[in-house]
């Protein structure tokens, strides 16, 4: 794991774009915007190919009363502080048995499929995003439906949250292996199209290139490297219960 602080990565952008000394022209606060910036795509990378290293979920809550009226789905929340949600996952059994179900994702016009329209909770899909109304104090909140409806059982949500942007010159950014020079290389691509720079943008952006094909052929050998699964005794399911030969 490489850990570098935000100091670090400015540094890294100047030597690698060749903009040291050009603190009028490209201020360490513009820096700061497009590290951030870069830091939240690499993280939409990395998830979007299977690794939840950034992932978080909410508590479990209960699906009673979360039916629409007159309608086959629930409506639960979009959690607070959600980028994207990445699953929803229900719970059928007692609470202290497991037994959690994840649904399939599907979109706003497969609703009335009769695979979704009787029995348990097959699928979700987010209905409504978080945004903001008239009063740029105020928002909006968002909502996904889980198909068909349940008023017993338990939910949560699966999502990735926002990414705290780096501030202070002792943050700290930690990635595995051609994650920090891909930041570093994004970052340049990007100053080196506001200088009009082509030949050096077109150098910056296949470097990034090849960065990525690496982070991205890399990530199944992390995923098989962890997390470890706890052995369970023979003869029980991974939920404690005796199995059945």
């Amino acid at each position: 794991m490489q850990v570098v602080t935000l100091a670090q990565l400015q540094a890294l952008v100047r030597q690698q774009s060749d903009t040291r000394g050009l603190s009028a022209r490209h201020p360490d606060a513009d820096l700061t915007g497009l590290i951030n910036r870069a830091a939240r795509e690499l993280r939409g990378i990395v998830t979007a190919n299977g690794c939840p290293y950034f992932l978080t979920s909410t508590s479990s809550a209960t699906l009673e009363n979360t039916r629409v009226a007159d309608e086959d789905y629930s409506e639960v929340p979009f959690p607070s502080g959600a980028e994207k949600i990445m699953g929803v996952e229900v719970q059928e059994g007692p609470e202290d048995e497991g037994g959690w179900r994840a649904l399939q994702p599907i979109v706003w016009q497969q609703r009335r499929n009769n695979d979704f329209r009787y029995g348990c909770p097959l699928a979700f899909a987010v209905l409504t995003l978080p945004g903001a109304t008239g009063n740029p104090t105020t928002q909006t909140a968002g909502t996904i439906g889980i198909f068909p409806y349940a008023d017993s059982g338990r939910y949560k949500v699966w999502y990735l949250p926002q990414f705290t942007d780096l501030s202070a010159s002792t943050d700290v950014f930690a990635g595995l292996p051609h994650w920090i020079p891909w930041i570093v290389q994004s970052v340049c691509v990007w100053l080196h199209q506001e200088d009009a720079e082509t030949e050096m943008m077109s150098a910056a952006a296949a470097e990034r290139n090849r960065l990525e094909a690496m982070i991205v052929a890399e990530l199944p050998s992390v995923r098989r490297a962890g997390p470890l699964i706890p052995r369970r005794p023979r003869g029980r399911s991974v939920y404690g219960r005796r199995r059945v030969w």
